[in-house]
């Protein structure tokens, strides 16, 4: 988890609504997926946005070769 990327993401959702989301849709959420997370530090990085925001953590897996000929 990466502080100044969770800010990049905080500008270009809230961007997205104001620029090309239409009235009707519903809002757009920002998802920042990480190869680690501190629980703590993405808690104080969220506190006080109001942006429908989350962090997942993702584990990198490789695709064996009986997969990638399908």
């Amino acid at each position: 988890f990466r502080r100044v990327l969770f800010r990049s993401l905080n500008f270009y959702v809230n961007a997205v609504n104001e620029l090309m989301k239409s009235e009707s849709a519903n809002p757009t959420i920002g998802l920042l997926i990480c190869k680690d997370k501190d629980q703590t530090e993405v808690q104080w990085a969220f506190q006080g946005i109001k942006t429908p925001m989350g962090v997942a953590r993702s584990e990198e897996r490789r695709v064996g070769k009986e997969c990638r000929s399908r």
